[in-house]
């Protein structure tokens, strides 16, 4: 593994620890903290990855729906069950799907991004809020709008 490639990885088990610590401090429901890159790759479920932990207003958030075990996890739709939910709330997002059932292979990512808009296409306000799977309980990731 090169030196470039370690690096790469040692950034994504950083913002994993501090997602973890975010999602502590918030009181979020359950998320996926994972340590290390051996983790990561031994995880027996997919693992959402945003692309950073804070995020100015308006600006895309993007993440990475990630198959990090060794066989195909099932989602119902094409959007993978995407949503996202306030701390403490109920959902404001769901990712369209286009409602075939779709299948992440191991080892496969998708790239996927929330605008920052609500289901009903308005900016939502600043604060902590967690991007999760339906389909998968232990799969979520923190992010800070503001």
């Amino acid at each position: 593994m090169s030196d470039e490639e370690t690096s790469g990885l040692g950034h994504l088990v950083e913002l994993m620890a501090l997602a973890g610590v975010i999602a502590g401090i918030a009181a979020l429901a359950v998320v996926s903290v994972v340590v290390s890159y051996e983790d990561v790759r031994a995880a027996a479920y997919p693992v959402i990855v945003p692309e950073k932990a804070a995020y100015a207003p308006g600006e895309d958030v993007v993440f990475r729906i990630i198959n990090a075990g060794d066989e195909v996890f099932w989602f119902g739709d094409g959007g993978f069950g995407v949503k996202v939910r306030a701390a403490g709330g109920g959902a404001v997002f769901s990712h369209a799907g286009d409602g075939a059932r779709t299948g992440l292979e191991p080892g496969e990512e998708r790239v996927l991004s929330w605008d920052q808009a609500d289901d009903l296409g308005r900016q939502v306000a600043p604060g902590d809020y967690e991007i999760y799977s339906e389909y998968y309980e232990r799969v979520s990731a923190p992010v800070t709008i503001g």
